[in-house]
């Protein structure tokens, strides 16, 4: 009988740190004293948030600042680079292909675009548009929680929001252009590419640093 008792407490016990483990946290960026959610995924802490970080060369969607409360800022990529706070870095393309093969698979690469199954369990569950019938959420399996906070663009015009999330890497594919990871509202894969032109401005989600 107490044999019996404490396995079954361990087995509780056990299952707790599992949930433990797995369990959303937060942090506060002392800079500006802004929070935001973070969630693990695999080994990688991610922000479950796109960054809100004041600098030069960052934009609020359509220059409104509701749109900053509720998307994150837009960076050029030179202005992502040395965005996220202390502790926390832009993603390279290898810890985003890591992202990737954790919530989904590999499909294919085309044109120099790896393509990956994972787009709809990192789209959050709300905010994306439908448009011709396409319901554009996704389900967040992972709590990533990835919003289409569209861009802003060289001819000087924001777009897409609702439509597109783009995040940069910190990966150069030469100097004109950076690796970027798309989600789109009408599919659910994720796309990795060298076609995002670095003056655009994009969301940056931030990584935490390895503690190894």
């Amino acid at each position: 009988m107490h044999i019996k008792r404490f396995l079954f407490t361990a087995l509780v016990l056990f299952a707790l740190v599992g949930l433990a483990s797995c369990e959303k946290d937060s942090f506060t960026d002392p800079r500006d004293g802004q929070t935001y959610r973070t969630v693990q995924i695999g080994n990688q802490t991610w922000m479950a948030e796109n960054l809100n970080y004041r600098t030069d060369d960052s934009y609020c969607y359509d220059d409104e600042s509701a749109n900053c409360r509720k998307y994150g800022r837009l960076y050029t990529w030179n202005a992502a680079l040395n965005a996220c706070p202390s502790g926390w870095h832009l993603p390279s393309k290898a810890e985003f292909e890591t992202l990737l093969k954790r919530t989904g698979e590999f499909v294919e690469e085309e044109d120099g675009i790896e393509i990956y199954s994972s787009g709809r369990s990192l789209k959050s569950t709300s905010g994306w548009n439908d448009d011709e019938g396409k319901n554009g959420n996704g389900t967040d399996s992972y709590g990533f929680s990835a919003l289409p906070a569209g861009g802003f663009y060289d001819d000087g015009v924001f777009g897409l929001a609702g439509y597109l999330a783009d995040f940069w890497s910190a990966a150069e594919g030469d100097n004109s252009f950076a690796y970027v990871m798309n989600l789109y509202y009408d599919n659910g894969s994720a796309g990795l590419n060298y076609y995002g032109h670095k003056g655009l401005a994009r969301s940056v989600r931030c990584l935490r640093d390895s503690r190894l």
